[in-house]
């Protein structure tokens, strides 16, 4: 009986501490960086193949400057590598048929 009532009282406080920080993140003044935050929705993010990779991509693509990125998973660092940024408006300028 003992046992069950210091399991209660733990599962009470843990909750207890659960709904402070609750309350903390969702009240918390919002930060941003000056000017350099983004807004929701400003990116789009894609999984996809680079032929000869062993590992998958991921292209993210910031819609407000138009800079497409690709990143490739190594497996050996566990970590994303940078592989490439594109300007889409100046890719897409250079293979735009001529009139």
């Amino acid at each position: 009986m003992h046992k069950k009532r210091n399991t209660l009282g733990g599962l009470i406080a843990l909750n207890l501490a659960l709904v402070v920080i609750l309350g903390l993140v969702t009240f918390a003044p919002s930060v941003q960086a000056s000017g350099a935050a983004a807004a929701a929705g400003d990116y789009m993010i894609v999984g996809g193949r680079i032929n000869g990779a062993t590992s998958n991509a991921v292209y993210i693509l910031d819609q407000r400057t138009g800079a497409l990125m690709c990143f490739l998973y190594d497996r050996s660092t566990k970590k994303l590598k940078g592989l490439s940024v594109r300007s889409v408006a100046n890719d897409a300028k250079r293979f735009s048929p001529s009139r």
